[in-house]
């Protein structure tokens, strides 16, 4: 999708209803999708979310609407705010910035997820790893509120909501990484439950049964980690690309479509390039 793009390391893909992937990815100092015109992606179109030389490129996270309408989280990395482009339509050919976190302190490990309701919320963590939870007021995020998740000390690194509105988040605590799993859909408690420590995680998704499904990356390949269980006790390694070249490492994303088909996008750092798999 993209090559000689430094800034591409955090790349996000979906499947929208009618089965087409729509990825999103830094891009020279801003932010741009990738709105596919088929099922395969054999073609598409670029979209500009935020202007290239922003200072919006270290954060590119998403998440779709049950209509199928994108939702895009991009971090001003100078002014500390978090924001979500609304996505008009399904190909996001237009919509609307909405600042919803100004914290005046750097900010790390983002996520947004939309709960069935059509709410957006948003996790973030401060710099002491204080994760707090922001949750859209209404379905075009005019206005939101938001709750300490935990002590200080946790990163999230992805981050899904079940189809009972409770969130779930992939974190590390004392690095440890763990599977969250709240309480209620405010957040108010949650249990946490072991993950494997060596991998890269960045996006999350939750199939039927409430069984995670998260991604990985490693030196040298990425994939999925699918889980059997909802507090994933039990799990299985899927690679879905792999480059046994020197410096070859992958920050990956990925998504679930309706019928069950999974795209992953992945920055391979030794190219500077965004590769995208997508399952027949």
């Amino acid at each position: 999708l993209g090559g000689s793009n430094s800034d591409s390391s955090t790349p996000a893909v979906a499947i929208r209803p009618d089965d087409r992937p729509f990825a999103y990815f830094a891009s020279v100092g801003g932010t741009a999708a990738w709105d596919c015109n088929d099922a395969e992606c054999s073609s598409g179109n670029p979209r500009t979310i935020s202007a290239p030389g922003t200072s919006t490129s270290t954060v590119s996270k998403m998440a779709l609407r049950p209509d199928g309408r994108p939702v895009l989280l991009y971090y001003h990395d100078t002014q500390h705010q978090i924001f979500l482009y609304i996505c008009a339509d399904l190909n996001c050919s237009g919509g609307q910035a909405r600042l919803v976190v100004d914290a005046g302190e750097s900010l790390r490990d983002m996520a947004v997820a939309v709960g069935s309701d059509n709410r957006p919320l948003v996790v973030y963590s401060n710099g002491a790893g204080q994760q707090t939870l922001a949750r859209c007021e209404d379905s075009e995020c005019a206005s939101f509120g938001s709750s300490q998740i935990d002590d200080a000390g946790s990163y999230a690194y992805a981050f899904a909501v079940r189809g009972d509105q409770r969130p779930v988040l992939v974190s590390r605590q004392d690095n440890t990484r763990e599977l969250r799993i709240c309480d209620t859909a405010a957040c108010s408690g949650s249990a946490t439950f072991p993950l494997p420590n060596w991998i890269t995680t960045r996006s999350l998704a939750v199939l039927a049964g409430d069984r995670p499904l998260y991604d990985y990356g490693t030196s040298g390949s990425a994939g999925v980690i699918a889980c059997a269980d909802p507090t994933c006790s039990t799990r299985e390694f899927r690679t879905a690309m792999a480059d046994a070249g020197p410096g070859a490492s992958f920050e990956p994303a990925l998504a679930v479509g309706a019928d069950g088909r999974l795209a992953l996008a992945a920055h391979a750092q030794r190219e500077s390039d965004v590769w995208l798999a997508v399952t027949p």
